[in-house]
């Protein structure tokens, strides 16, 4: 296994979108700037993991020379970090699902599912859904997974792209490797969520390679994401 530092650090200095920004605020009404959105998920979504369902609120703006252009509020479940709806809009489990339809991960990515989701109600179901899953990726996923937290942060600094598919299957591992965890490790310093208290958040490295070990028919991988800067840098789980 690999470290995510080197690449983290490398990727972070590169440019910044400088007409346009987002800004995010959730529980706690901080406003945090787009180089903070995993600051903040590590601060303000992470932490509401419970066994009971509390909704969240979290609300994006994009900020263009100065003024707020558009503004888009999120919903999230403390029970599992589902995103349960969009601009007030109750998602539907086929809205909400997975599939494995192409879908770019990028800063620009990011930008577009912002724009798209404004007016969500007049989307396609699978724009629907790939807003859905580019939203998951950054405030749901990065709370679930260190990898993934480290990965958002490069694909948010701009130079970053990856193909979500490309952790689609660890992504659908969230509840067997905190099973796993939890019946192999201590995880007390881990915050708990479920119905069942069977959730854990951030999965760790050591826990992707832990369940890999015990599962060598499912192995979960980590791809890095492709940078301008390290093309053929990779981390996580191998």
């Amino acid at each position: 296994m690999k470290t995510l530092i080197g690449l983290l650090f490398a990727v972070l200095g590169g440019g910044a979108y400088a007409d346009c920004t987002f800004q995010v605020s959730g529980p706690s009404n901080h406003t945090y700037s787009e180089q903070d959105i995993i600051t903040f998920v590590t601060s303000e979504i992470r932490p509401v993991l419970a066994k009971t369902s509390t909704l969240i609120p979290i609300r994006i703006a994009k900020v263009c020379d100065g003024s707020v252009v558009g503004t888009l509020q999120l919903t999230m479940d403390s029970e599992d970090y589902y995103i349960v709806q969009v601009q007030q809009h109750h998602l539907s489990e086929e809205e909400s699902k997975y599939t494995d339809s192409n879908l770019t991960l990028s800063r620009a990515g990011l930008d577009e599912a912002l724009d798209k989701s404004i007016s969500f109600d007049g989307l396609s179901l699978q724009d629907r859904q790939d807003a859905v899953k580019t939203f998951a990726f950054y405030f749901a996923e990065s709370a679930r997974f260190t990898d993934i937290e480290n990965i958002a942060n490069a694909l948010l600094a701009g130079n970053c792209t990856q193909d979500w598919t490309k952790y689609a299957h660890l992504l659908r591992r969230w509840a067997r490797i905190s099973k796993n965890a939890l019946q192999h490790g201590d995880v007390s310093d881990l915050f708990h969520g479920g119905v069942n208290d069977n959730l854990l958040a951030p999965i760790s490295q050591t826990m992707i390679v832990n369940y890999n070990a015990a599962n060598p028919a499912d192995q979960v991988s980590v791809p890095a994401p492709s940078c301008e800067r390290l093309q053929n840098a990779q981390f996580g789980a191998q």
